[in-house]
């Protein structure tokens, strides 16, 4: 079916890259020193693999019901995803390329719609193994595990093909549209969010506490959401999510099953056909522009001696920092670029972790509270966001070993921007904490102090993980899916042995406190008890730190290529 649609150079370029991972990832794995950690990502991800299918065969069946009423809106949270992701840089290319794909098709004799045809078969490929995982994982909850099967690849395809028109747009468009779309999503996003925070707030009863006010401001933070979508702009808008959830949740062979099934292939096909008409429109107005905006080089003026003035660039002046200063500011200058997706990123783990303001708790512990809702997204959620360090560097490794200055300074530049953002994050989290629920400034520099070496221990946690089995910033496979799952497994066990760890420290210094009672006139408790957090996490720091030290200063950039 491919072969009559696709250009046979195209399709046989599909089947080599796929022969060629799945090749790579046997190699990768299965030879050299990976060999254990592929064993242990392997019974790991069995261990995962069955508890989760156990969990999945033997729990309750989520009520029929709410289930219709929940999946359109998860099927929308992932498209408006997408496109968030869009605004927050306008796409490079209007169709995201691998550096592979991206050698072997812009030389090659393809047609536009060649490309097009391609990259869609591609995301097809994808998208089967997608649904399969994820129909397993709704079986308790669907009727028929084929039409959920079926539903949930045709809603994966149409969100697929919804974020594709919306790269093409964003990267055909001007740069003055693309900033009237962005500000026109941003606002539209942030008035929803607004009106939904208005609805909890109205809808406060204010008689729980603690883990329970949390679940019901999400509770009625849902009901929002759901009243929302019930309004006229709400039910067109999810209008096609509510086809895909019909098919997704058919229990037989009727008419009308028979109707949403063909309405949502009319949708999938229109969004196909909207591709293609985007496209060309879009390729032809860009090229124009480009055209129209290329200006041959200027005459230059000749002085009377004959020679010809040239205009001096100088770069800003930066403090050397023993060679870590150049490194950092090109790191600032990536971040800078995606300014505005940092800021959304903070945004989720900013709102959860200042939900405590809501309960009716005094200064002190609301303080404790934020400040572990902080340490937790600090240490989940912040990561994957500020990837400005090694991480980002995959293709410059072999360029940083080579720079002429200490490996200290490398691996100390190349993380400082993320533990700098994050620490801007959690300063900003606890700055509103106080500005509404005041408490001892003492007690906010005492939390800063613990946050700013817990950073760095954070990301070079991250990194050197990383320096171990490094991977492009946006590589797919089984081999991550492996890679995730031992790298999950540390974190959980790195995470467990810290609250132990705090834990052991707060009896001993209960324990240490109490058998000196002159002690507790000189220091208190929670000095001791924060002295010595403070001190393990310094310990910690400068430990990983060290050690990804000694780690890069050992790597090999020349054993590590995904060519």
């Amino acid at each position: 079916m491919l072969s009559n649609v696709l250009h046979p150079a195209l399709l046989q370029l599909l089947i080599v890259r796929l022969t060629a991972r799945v090749r790579r990832v046997r190699r990768r794995f299965l030879t050299g020193r990976r060999f254990g950690l592929s064993m242990l990502a392997a019974v790991l991800l069995v261990v995962w693999f069955g508890n989760a299918l156990l969990t999945i065969l033997f729990r309750e069946p989520t009520d029929a019901e709410a289930f219709q009423r929940l999946l359109p809106l998860a099927l929308m949270a992932y498209a408006l995803w997408h496109l968030l992701k869009v605004a927050w840089k306008k796409p490079a290319n209007a169709i995201e390329w691998a550096a592979v794909e991206m050698k072997r098709i812009n030389g090659g004799p393809f047609s536009r719609r060649d490309v097009l045809l391609y990259r869609l078969a591609g995301i097809f490929i994808t998208s089967i193994l997608k649904a399969g995982c994820v129909s397993l994982l709704l079986l308790p909850d669907l009727p028929r595990w084929p039409a959920g099967f079926v539903g949930l690849l045709l809603a994966l395809c149409f969100i697929e093909v919804v974020r594709m028109t919306a790269e093409i747009t964003a990267h055909g468009i001007s740069d003055r549209c693309y900033q009237w779309m962005r500000a026109a999503l941003i606002v539209a996003t942030g008035a929803a969010a607004g009106l939904a925070l208005l609805f909890v707030v109205a809808a406060d009863s204010g008689r729980a506490t603690g883990t329970l006010a949390c679940l019901e401001y999400l509770d009625s933070l849902l009901n929002a959401v759901l009243w929302m979508k019930e309004t006229e702009l709400g039910r067109v808008i999810a209008a096609p999510f509510n086809v895909l959830t019909h098919v997704i949740l058919a229990d037989n062979v009727s008419a009308d099953t028979l109707g949403q099934l063909a309405a949502a292939l009319a949708m999938l096909a229109a969004g196909v056909l909207a591709v293609f008409q985007l496209d060309r429109v879009l390729f032809k107005l860009k090229a124009r522009a480009e055209r129209d905006a290329y200006r041959p080089s200027e005459v230059r003026t000749v002085r009377t001696d004959g020679t010809t003035p040239e205009k001096i660039v100088t770069l800003p002046k930066i403090r050397w920092l023993a060679g870590m200063g150049p490194v950092i500011w090109r790191q600032v200058l990536c971040a800078r670029q995606h300014a505005f997706g940092i800021a959304l990123a903070f945004a989720i783990p900013a709102v959860l972790a200042i939900l405590p303001l809501f309960q009716p708790l005094d200064p002190t512990t609301t303080l404790v509270n934020v400040t572990l809702g902080v340490v937790f997204y600090s240490a989940v959620l912040l990561p994957a966001a500020l990837k400005f360090d090694f991480r980002r560097d995959f293709e410059r490794l072999s360029l940083l070993k080579g720079l002429p200055i200490r490996t200290e300074a490398v691996v100390l530049g190349q993380i400082a921007t993320p533990v700098i953002l994050a620490g801007l994050f959690q300063f900003v989290v606890l700055g509103v904490t106080y500005l509404f629920r005041p408490f001892p400034l003492p007690d906010l520099l005492a939390v800063i102090l613990i946050l700013l070496p817990l950073n760095v221990f954070i990301f070079a946690v991250e990194n050197l993980i990383f320096i171990l089995s490094p991977y492009r910033l946006r590589q797919e496979g089984i081999e991550v899916f492996l890679r995730t799952t031992l790298v999950f497994t540390a974190k959980f066990l790195l995470f467990v042995a810290g609250l132990v760890i705090v834990f052991l420290w707060l009896g001993l210094a209960q324990q240490f406190t109490s058998s000196i009672p002159s002690l507790e006139a000189i220091v208190s408790f929670r000095a001791i008890f924060v002295s010595g957090i403070w001190l393990m996490s310094c310990t910690g720091a400068v430990a990983f730190t060290a050690l990804l030290v000694r780690t890069f200063r050992r790597f090999d950039p020349s054993l590590h290529s995904l060519e």
